[in-house]
């Protein structure tokens, strides 16, 4: 994933209030994490209050949506790459030989 879809992704989980733990899952480094939510402060695109982050600059993120070719309810689609597994070798599939019946 490259930084500007990761800036999307981020941006679009502020708005949207989501859990930012969601990236860990998808073994995105926590140090890319708060580099681009830091930023994203320091370019007043979000903006840190009491009650957490909130995004300020809409129109920044529906720019970097428009180049990252994000339309309509994709726009708020986390990318599919994040919920791909790794696939298996066959080597590690247990198939039973004989099923039991009692």
């Amino acid at each position: 994933m490259n930084d500007k879809e990761l800036e999307y992704t981020i941006l679009t989980m502020v708005k949207m209030k989501c859990n930012l733990y969601s990236l860990r899952a998808a073994n995105v480094p926590n140090k890319d994490i708060i580099r681009v939510l830091q930023q994203s402060i320091d370019k007043r695109i979000l903006k840190q209050t009491a009650n957490g982050v909130v995004l300020i600059d809409y129109f920044y993120w529906r720019k970097l949506g428009n180049q990252l070719k994000k339309k309509g309810l994709y726009r708020y689609v986390m990318p599919e790459h994040f919920y791909k597994q790794e696939k298996m070798n066959l080597d590690e599939i247990y198939i039973p030989l004989h099923i039991r019946k009692e």
